[in-house]
């Protein structure tokens, strides 16, 4: 049918409602093909910052044994906190989804640390140390 453009902006909840799986069963059932779908993932929290602490994991994740192999804990002063790597996860559902690992291009940048060195923008980090909000502009041009 032509080009199109998909923009999601996916975190953990979408992540763990498996909505990546879903978006992708939707452009099939429109008659593309996972295969020939290119996937850009733009920079987001790495999973050293990005976790829960323990007493809120059933709270905020439904289906923890999906997330195996991109969940690990700590022990940090008096709590367990689960980092989650959202960023595999991710890669994860769409490569269970057909879409071909070449196709796929992740800049896998940490907003947190690269808003803590002054590259760039990250809310966790703004939240975390005061900083002024800011935003992300993504922009895409399709041949």
């Amino acid at each position: 049918e032509g080009n199109i453009l998909g923009i999601a902006h996916w975190g953990r909840d979408q992540l763990d409602k498996r909505l990546t799986v879903g978006a992708i069963e939707h452009l099939r059932e429109k008659g593309y093909d996972p295969q020939s779908i290119k996937i850009a993932i733009a920079p987001g929290l790495g999973p050293e910052h990005h976790y829960i602490q323990e007493a809120d994991l059933r709270k905020h994740i439904r289906n923890l044994w999906q997330w195996t192999g991109n969940v690990r804990f700590e022990e940090f002063k008096d709590e367990r906190r689960y980092h989650l790597d959202l960023l595999c996860y991710l890669l994860d559902q769409l490569r269970d989804s057909g879409v071909s690992g070449g196709n796929i291009e992740a800049y896998g940048l940490d907003t947190y640390e690269a808003a803590d060195r002054g590259d760039t923008f990250s809310l966790r980090y703004s939240n975390a140390t005061g900083t002024p909000k800011g935003r992300m502009l993504i922009a895409a041009q399709l041949k």
